[in-house]
């Protein structure tokens, strides 16, 4: 099945084309894509360096001092400050020490200097910089509200009364206690409770709570029978009238029986603010992702919440959808917190915008996972979480990735496992290491054309995965074996390189990195390693660039080794 939508990328507006494959709807902008590019920059020492000249809007983003430090990779679907660094095995990092990376920019980012100014990751005056950046849009973005995050808007209890939906799509992060997703109307005056919100309860099921009395202070609420899930996105509509309530999670009105029987009626305070991310007063912060909030003056039918559980980026940024269903104020949360009509519009507090959105979610494999695909490129970045054993999760390309550099977040100590199609399954190099290669029978033991089986840790872990496969003119994953000579293999790209990563596989060697910003000449010299902190490197020309592909140009052995075979990751310019 295929559909015509529009989604947003770097260059706006975009025509799409969404094809169904019986799972999951996938988004194909229609014209090529600007999707690799590298830039350098000499640092000044300003407290904050936008970095220009990217010629579009990067979702991955892969930074290194030419001097002696880390490597900093920041991605879109983790979000801005947090990084990973490619030479070590530690978790995702949020640390400000040495500066971080502060907005994905419509030609590229702005990072901080932090207070460590000398061994700053983006901006000392004393280093220089280079930035590999790939783009995988989203095909909608939304909002991360992390515990401390709300917004506030003028949304009045004169328009909702007793008579009103609300719609949003939810992604919890934090599970097992009480929190406020959606505050609504909800407000506390001298220890009295008044009006109503839409919560998570302790048990993870969602609530519909509204105040029936002020004297006694007396509460009602509905629940939903489903169980909701860490990092797994749900969407919830709450429907009031005054004589019932319905509240939906995944389009199913699977509904409680009313706490305190048939009342319907809500007590106001005098003028209750509308909250997103959290309830007026005694907060409880939602520790979540919020995307496309709808707030309706009127109940809504099953048929229109079935609607708005299919709503597409399409109908993203239309106010009067589901049509005719009375929605005044919509707020799609993915760059602000607007509302569509202008007439609402919020006021937000520590939210962080721009991560990917529902339409992210891929249900492909037994784990659900979150996909940004550049399929023009044959990049995509896969966010899941572990089941303490082997999770099955999607990947969103068009075809079978040929590597994949996994990486676990949140516990120090775990490598970065890396897979490549000519080593093979149930094998895996690592990224932050020059040694060969690992047999693991669980280790990617399964890598189809809509999925990736892995081994995971334990079920509070997340990993992020950086998918790639070969695609004419843009990029190329293979490998060639050496023969020791300075007149090197000549690999054929059909396309001339940007960039090019390669490791042996067979024997110990580092995984170097080159590309024609930081050497625009031949031979190619000026190389940094992923698996290590050292500076840049160029007292050896190791390959020469030209219109077809390359050719390897030393006698090394970790780059040239007799017989050895070695792997490698190219891309094209594509501006």
């Amino acid at each position: 099945m295929v559909r015509n939508d529009t989604t947003q990328s770097s260059k706006g507006s975009t025509s799409a084309i969404t094809h169904y494959n019986g799972t999951n709807w996938r988004y194909f902008e229609n014209e090529l894509n600007t999707s690799f590019n590298t830039v350098i920059w000499s640092g000044d020492g300003a407290s904050t360096r936008s970095i220009a000249g990217v010629g579009f809007k990067p979702d991955l983003i892969w930074a290194k001092a030419r001097q002696a430090q880390n490597h900093t990779l920041y991605d879109s679907v983790r979000g801005i400050g947090r990084y990973l660094a490619s030479d070590g095995t530690t978790a995702e990092t949020t640390s400000t020490t040495y500066g971080q990376l502060t907005s994905f920019d419509s030609d590229g980012f702005t990072g901080s200097e932090g207070t460590n100014q000398t061994y700053s990751f983006f901006n000392s005056s004393s280093q220089t910089y280079v930035g590999w950046c790939f783009k995988a849009p989203a095909a909608n973005n939304s909002a991360d509200f992390n515990g401390s995050g709300s917004i506030q808007s003028s949304i009045s209890k004169t328009a909702l009364a007793n008579n009103f939906s609300v719609s949003f799509w939810w992604k919890p992060d934090l599970m097992n206690t009480f929190q406020v997703p959606m505050g609504g109307l909800y407000d506390e005056t001298g220890g009295i409770a008044y009006g109503w919100m839409v919560y998570q309860g302790s048990d993870n099921k969602m609530y519909l709570y509204w105040i029936i009395s002020s004297s006694p202070n007396t509460s009602n609420s509905i629940s939903n029978n489903v169980v909701l899930e860490q990092g797994k996105w749900y969407h919830v509509v709450a429907t009031k009238t005054s004589s019932g309530a319905s509240i939906y999670v995944n389009g199913s009105s699977a509904s409680s029986s009313p706490s305190q029987g048939s009342q319907f009626n809500i007590v106001y305070n005098t003028n209750p603010s509308f909250y997103i991310g959290k309830r007026n007063v005694s907060n409880n912060y939602a520790n979540g992702i919020i995307n496309q909030v709808r707030v309706f003056t009127s109940a809504l039918s099953a048929s229109q919440v079935t609607e708005l559980y299919n709503e597409t980026a399409a109908d993203n940024n239309v106010l009067n959808y589901p049509a005719g269903a009375s929605c005044i104020a919509a707020y799609p949360l993915g760059e602000n917190a607007n509302d569509l009509s202008g007439n609402y519009n919020g006021t937000a507090s520590n939210v962080t915008f721009g991560l990917p959105g529902y339409l992210s979610k891929n249900t492909e494999g037994s784990t659900e996972s979150t996909v940004i695909a550049n399929n023009d490129l044959g990049f995509s970045i896969v966010k899941t979480s572990g089941t303490s054993g082997q999770i099955t999760f999607g990947h969103g390309l068009d075809t079978a990735p040929e590597m994949i550099i996994n990486k676990g977040l949140t516990t120090n100590g775990w490598s970065w496992l890396v897979y490549h199609k000519d080593v093979g399954t149930g094998k895996y190099l690592m990224l932050n290491s020059a040694g060969t290669f690992t047999t693991n029978a669980g280790s990617f033991s399964s890598i189809t054309s809509t999925t990736i089986t892995n081994n995971s840790s334990n079920n509070s872990s997340d990993y992020i995965n950086y998918c790639f496969a070969s695609k004419p003119n843009y990029s190329k994953v293979g490998s060639y074996v050496g023969n020791g000579s300075a007149t090197g293999p000549i690999v054929t790209l059909g396309f001339e390189p940007a960039f090019v990563m390669i490791k042996g596989v067979d024997q110990t060697s580092d995984w170097t990195m080159l590309d024609n910003k930081r050497d625009p000449s031949n031979p190619n010299s000026a190389r940094l390693d992923a698996n290590s902190n050292m500076a840049e490197y160029s007292a050896v020309g190791l390959m020469d660039f030209n219109s077809d592909g390359f050719q390897i140009v030393t006698t090394q052995g970790a780059q040239n080794g007799l017989n050895k075979t070695f792997i490698y990751l190219a891309f094209a310019n594509t501006i």
